[in-house]
């Protein structure tokens, strides 16, 4: 049951409820720079917590297989918590998407890197750091030249 008495209120509701439902699939820490889709979706509750409609306000249109995904996942989760206050509610949460599938919701996001994390340090080689291992080449000759 939810104790939301608005729409707003409800959405921290519905993100946790989510966010019980697949612990699994929650992005752990900072999201990083560029994510794979994000999309911004209207999830309408009735007075029972069933899903009655899904309407993007922005879907990622480069990954239906993503608006699938999220669309599966929100009616599975139900029955979503009551919203005993309002009888029914319609609340917006943007969808943060990693190309691993894992996600966060906007309500309860940690955040968002501004750039890649340094990789490792590759292994030294004998060709400096600012220079590329170049093959040699055979010495081309004129036609009728000698070798």
């Amino acid at each position: 049951m939810a104790s939301a008495t608005t729409p707003e209120a409800y959405r921290q509701d519905g993100a946790l409820h989510l966010y019980d439902a697949y612990r699994d699939r929650i992005f752990k820490g900072k999201m990083p720079p560029l994510l794979y889709a994000i999309g911004v979706l209207n999830v309408a509750i009735d007075g029972r917590g069933a899903v009655r409609r899904l309407d993007w306000m922005r879907a990622p249109q480069h990954a239906p297989q993503v608006v699938a995904e999220i669309e599966r996942m929100v009616r599975a989760a139900a029955p979503f918590p009551v919203p005993v206050h309002m009888g029914g509610v319609i609340y917006t949460d943007i969808w943060l998407w990693d190309k691993s599938g894992r996600f966060q919701l906007d309500t309860l996001t940690e955040g968002q890197l501004s750039v890649l994390p340094a990789s490792t340090p590759a292994p030294a080689s004998s060709t400096p750091a600012n220079r590329s291992p170049v093959k040699p080449v055979a010495k081309r000759t004129a036609p009728g030249q000698a070798r």
